[in-house]
Formats: C-alpha cells, structure tokens, sequence
C-alpha cells in the first residue's frame, strides 16, 4: 500500500510524458459479450500470471507476489466488473485495473490500465491483446486492431471521417506508399506492423495503397498528408481549418531507416501513450471508476466493523468452561426404565451465575463490578464513534479525490488548450514580423524611410475591452458603421466567470472590427467576395481575423438537431418575424465545454445593409456535445 500511495504521490507532481499503458474502448458484440471478456481475463490470469481464480466471485487473493481484488457492481440494468492487481517484480510494483461494462442492451466498453510505480514504459498487456483478438472494440465507432489496416482509394472519405471526427480518442498513425524506392508493398506492411506493434488497443494504423494515398493528398491537401515511405501521427481533435498542420508530427524515412525496429517502436508506442493520458479520461470510465472506489471503502469499513465485533468474542477462557460444567442435568438419550426418573430443577442461582460467566468470558471480563462494567460501555461507545468517524472521514476522502481529479483534468485540459493558442499566436507573430519586415524594406527601396521608421501613430493601436461587460458597453461605437448587436447581454455575460484573462474577449472584439472592415471593404468597393474569400485575402489597410477562427456554417445534422438553437434577433427590415437564423461565427477560444461562439447574419447588401451580431455566448449544442 506504502509503495502505491508514493506512487499515486508522484505521479500527481510529475510532468514527464506518461509510459503507462491506458486504454478504453467501446465494444460493438452481441449482447453478453461480458462473459466473453471474463472468460478472456480468466484465460490471460491462468496462462500469463498462473492464477486460477474463479472471476465470477468478489474478493481478494493473494498469491506470493500478487495481491487481486475482483469486484462486481449491479446498477440500473448494468452489470460492472473490475479486477485490480498489485504486484512486485525486479521492476518494481506494477499496477494493472481492468473495467468490464455492459447494459441490458449489450452496449459497454472495456478498459485496461497497467501503471508502473517507477515510471517504466509499459509494453502492451497480454489482457488488452486478448480483448482485441475476441471483442469487436471501437473508438468512436472506428475499429481497434492489433495490426495495421490496408486502406484503399475507396475508404479514403471513412478515413478523413474518422481523422476529424472529435469523438475520436486514439491517435491515428498513417503511411502512404508510391513507386519511388521499389519497396515491395507488403514488405512495407510488414515493417509498419512491427513497428506499430505496440500502440496496439491505444491507436489506429494504416497503411494507404499508392492510389489511395494520391487520393488521400488530394482530399486534404499537401500539408495534411501522410507522404510515401513515412508515418504521421494524427492527434485526436483535428481540425483541416485550423492551420496547424504542425501537430500532427511526420516520422520521415530517413529516420526510419536509421533507427533499429526497435527504437522505432518504442517511439511509436510512447507517443500513443502520452497522447493518451493527455486526454480527459471519459466520463463514464470516471464515473464507475468513483463507484468502485466507494464499494472498497465501504468492504473496508464493513470489515472493521466486524472487526470491532470480534474484539469481543474471545475464546472461551477456563472460566468459561468451568461455568459450563455448572449445568446439572444431561437429559437422558432415551429411557430405559418404565419407571419415569423425576429430571431435577436447576437452581436458578446456578443457572445466573452460568449466564453472568459466559457473558464475562465472552467479553474478557475480569470482573463483573460496576467500574469495569461502566469501562466497558465507556470504550463501546468511543469504538462506535471511532467507527462513525472513520467511515465518514474515509467517505469525504473519496470525495476530495474525485473533486481533485475533476480540478485536475480542468486544468489540463485548459493548460493543453492554453499552450495551442500560444503555439498559434506565436505563429501569427512570426509571420506579422516578417511582413513588417518586408513592407520596411520594400519603403526603404522606394525611399520612403520616414514612413519605414516612424512609430506607430497615436490612435492607430487597438484599445480592448477587459470583459465581455465592457464589450457590450462599447458596441454602441459600432453602429455607426452598421454593425447591429442583438445578442442576450446575460448569455455573453456570464463568459466572464470562466473567461477570467480576457483571451476570448480580445478575441470577440477582434471578430467585431473585422465586421466592420469587411463591410466597409464591400461597400467601398475594395473587395468582392464572402467572408472566407476576405479573411484569406484581405485587402491593404482592412483588419481580419485568422481563417480558423471562422465558420462559414453548420452541419446538416447540428441544424436538423438544434437549429432551432441557431435563431436569434434581428431587425424587421431583414425579417418581420423578428427572428432569422444565424450559421456564420467566429470561434472564440478554447474553455473546456464553454469554448464561446459569436454568430452572426450577413445583410450587408440586403435591405437593411447591415450585418447583424445576434449571439455572444458559450458554444451552442451539437451532434457532439450530447
């Protein structure tokens, strides 16, 4: 126990990339493929860690080096089952959970978790291979192999799917092929297999024929791509418009042919493992993880429980035996005599005293005075109360570490968020000082120095709001220059208790002033277009955003699910409902499920001329967020 408590202790202040093996998957069997992966378990126990126990009954063994606990949990039409296994090796103690969870419907999924208290790199475990070799086990509803999957020009629409589908969990390694180092295609299928052999259950593998990965080049573009003869890793969360190819790295030939199998592998296995302990884990794998952790609590405190009680029941003490020799008369087997023999009447003082013996023998009585009696109800009482104490303190534990993994995984994943928009906006900095750069020299080469050298005018620095109070207080600026907000003050208001720096703000008034410019750029005659067309080439002298923080609209299903959601104010000139529905927005940033939106109608060569901002507020409902 002292070596798992130290471990969990470092684990929580270690920033190092986890090389502990997490996995989850959801299983897409017939109903009652819970006895399937029991069976899977009982079969990995016996022929990997010769253990033979009976998974279908809780409890704890314990065989030389390795301590099990089994547990089942019933609730609601679901059945649970978690195995916990503590062992020592030269390599240290090692930690291995595995979670079975099915309803009445068949529907579930499977975890496994090995952690090695020294921070080792666990390789793939014997219970995930067995699962994915006997269960149908997905990520977001794309299969979980344990080999690479050979994709063809057909399947390339399912796999830009699956690569941006936000569902997914698992990383997706992909290598493309062509005719340029005459290396046989199955030759490379092979490699790629042992290369990949393990971030088995973690992520997906594929391998594009040469046609499907011309195809796939073409569907994305160059800069997602996945050449020939490399692998590039997919992280989870990608998005085509969001201009950071760059995170999802390219594992080029010539490393590949430099580094041994091995080296290679490891590789490929340590990033599937960081990416995914990165991720939030998920909320149903979280949540049973919270009801077994409250069953052992309560076995613990049951057992102490019993253990109070057998405080008090000794062995029977000489005392005892003496007093049971107290009883006078055995009544006879049978009778032998016609005669009836009179049977003879305890004495009931003989019979008290028995009694009185007995209970001083059961409960380790010296005596039976009123002092010793009293000390006894006295340590009763405070036992009882001890008992209270520790099962309510045992209880508010467990609730303390579920609120500090909930703080933690906020904080992650705002953290994870935080240091994407830096990485993004660094970009954009970058590429802002070398424009000025070049405009300076190109001044300079017309002579033009004092333009090229002079400070930044007065007035020409942008002042920003510090709230989206304030920013709602200054839109007034804007109509002017027909900008209309109609958006629900209270909605954008309340971005303030979880915006707290102000980044989304900035961004919001950013996306406000780029209204603007865009609509005077319209009216003005310098630019012809949408807005994509204008934030990809805005003309001289006119703000934008960057493109990714725009969307031109919704998916079919988002609008057939919740486009009622979508509908907001607006003035009678553009409809005389009031109301019309709004696609285009601008995404703020990035705060867990908050992630702000700004919606807005274009009728800037409508009736009214106007462009109409009709929604501030934390990101709407869509096919993915319920």
């Amino acid at each position: 126990m002292t070596q798992v408590l130290e471990a969990r202790t470092a684990g929580a202040t270690d920033t190092r990339p986890s090389l502990d093996y997490r996995s989850f998957a959801t299983v897409d069997d017939a109903p009652g493929w819970r006895v399937t992966a029991l069976d899977q378990l009982a079969t990995w126990l016996r022929s990997k860690k010769r253990l033979d126990l009976d998974l279908g009954i809780d409890g704890t063994h314990q065989v030389l080096d390795r301590v099990v606990t089994v547990r089942h949990h019933e609730a609601s039409h679901v059945s649970a089952f978690r195995l916990v296994m503590e062992e020592d090796n030269d390599g240290g103690h090692w930690t291995t959970r595995v979670m079975v969870v099915e309803d009445a419907r068949g529907t579930g999924w499977v975890s496994v978790d090995v952690v090695s208290a020294a921070r080792q790199y666990v390789g793939t475990p014997w219970a995930a291979r067995y699962f994915l070799d006997a269960l149908s086990l997905t990520d977001a509803g794309y299969p979980l192999r344990s080999v690479p999957r050979v994709m063809g020009v057909a399947a390339i629409p399912e796999l830009v799917t699956a690569l941006t589908d936000p569902r997914r969990r698992a990383p997706v390694y992909v290598t493309g092929t062509d005719a340029t180092l005459g290396i046989p295609f199955d030759t490379w299928v092979e490699r790629v297999t042992t290369w990949t052999s393990d971030v088995a259950g973690l992520a997906h593998v594929v391998v594009l024929d040469p046609v499907a990965t011309a195809a796939f080049e073409e569907n994305v573009g160059r800069e997602w791509a996945a050449p020939a003869w490399a692998i590039r890793t997919y992280q989870p969360g990608l998005d085509l418009d969001d201009g950071s190819p760059w995170r999802h790295r390219l594992l080029g030939t010539q490393r590949l042919v430099d580094h041994s199998d091995g080296a290679t592998r490891r590789l490929l296995g340590r990033t599937a493992r960081a990416l995914t302990a990165s991720q939030r884990p998920p909320s149903q794998l979280v949540t049973w993880r919270r009801k077994f952790d409250r069953l052992e609590t309560s076995v613990l405190t049951d057992a102490i429980d019993e253990l109070s009680v057998e405080a008090f029941t000794t062995s029977p003490t000489p005392a005892a035996s003496a007093a049971s020799d107290l009883d006078l008369v055995d009544p006879p087997s049978h009778q032998t005599d016609a005669r009836a023999t009179p049977i003879p009447q305890a004495d009931p003082a003989l019979m008290v005293a028995r009694e009185l013996g007995r209970v001083q023998s059961v409960l380790g009585l010296d005596d039976l005075e009123d002092a010793t009696l009293t000390a006894l109800a006295a340590r009763m009482r405070k036992d009882t109360m001890l008992l209270a104490d520790t099962r309510a303190r045992l209880q508010a534990q467990d609730a303390r570490i579920e609120q500090l993994d909930e703080d933690r995984n906020r904080l992650r994943d705002e953290l994870e968020t935080s240091a994407l928009e830096t990485l993004v906006a660094q970009d954009e900095i970058a590429s802002l000082k070398d424009r000025n750069v070049w405009l300076g020299k190109e001044l300079a080469r017309h002579n033009d120095h004092a333009t090229a050298f002079m400070p930044l005018p007065e007035g020409t620095s942008t002042d920003y709001p510090t709230s989206y109070e304030g920013l709602l207080e200054r839109v007034e600026e804007l109509r002017s220059h027909g900008l209309h907000v109609t958006a629900d003050e209270r909605r954008a208001c309340e971005l303030d208790a979880v915006d707290t720096n102000g980044q989304t703000v900035r961004t919001a008034w950013d996306a406000l002033l780029t209204l603007v410019d865009y609509k005077r750029a319209c009216d003005e005659g310098s630019f012809a277009g949408d807005m994509r067309s204008y934030l990809a080439n805005t003309p001289p002298g006119f703000r934008n955003v960057p493109p990714k923080k725009y969307a031109s609209g919704e998916t079919q299903a988002t609008m057939d699910q919740y486009g009622d959601e979508r509908v907001f104010a607006v003035p009678d000139l553009i409809s005389t409902s009031g109301r019309a529905t709004m696609t285009q927005h601008f995404k703020l940033g990035k705060i867990g499920m908050v992630s702000p939106r700004l919606y807005y109608y274009d009728d800037h060569d409508g009736p009214s001329g106007l462009i109409v901002v009709g929604y501030i507020g934390r990101h709407l409902r869509n096919t993915q967020t319920n």
